[in-house]
């Protein structure tokens, strides 16, 4: 989850309308072997979705914690709470796929575990980039 502006804490996509909408998205999927616990949420607060993965201490644990094999699903509420940036993105999604990590992102509806999903991603990301072009 991230957040890099007051306008989106107050808005419905604020931090705890994703942390609600995410906790209930695993819990529809419980049949499918999901779950979850507050350990493995991993909040931004007030930090650009530009930023590299140093520069942001969840995303820098949630990598510490897929090097650890604490999990085998990233779940976003929506592409751009991960990057804004498309090469980050993709290099990420890269790491991702070599330790075997699915990724799923709520919002877009998008499993990278098909074909059209990686080619989804991709165009999204690039969209996610302009509009922080545009927005600042």
């Amino acid at each position: 989850m991230r957040v890099s502006t007051t306008e989106q804490v107050n808005e419905w996509y604020g931090l705890d309308s994703q942390n609600r909408i995410l906790r209930a998205y695993v819990e529809s999927n419980e049949d499918q072997g999901w779950t979850t616990s507050d350990n493995l949420a991993y909040t931004d607060e007030w930090i650009s979705g530009a930023s590299e993965v140093s520069e942001r201490p969840a995303l820098s644990r949630l990598k510490m914690d897929i090097l650890a094999w604490k999990i085998d699903t990233l779940l976003v509420w929506k592409i751009d709470r991960l990057f804004r940036k498309t090469s980050y993105l993709l290099e990420f999604i890269e790491f991702l796929k070599q330790h075997n990590i699915n990724f799923v992102s709520k919002n877009e509806n998008i499993d990278l575990s098909s074909h059209t999903g990686k080619l989804v991603l991709t165009l999204l990301g690039a969209i996610s980039e302009m509009e922080r072009s545009v927005i600042t």
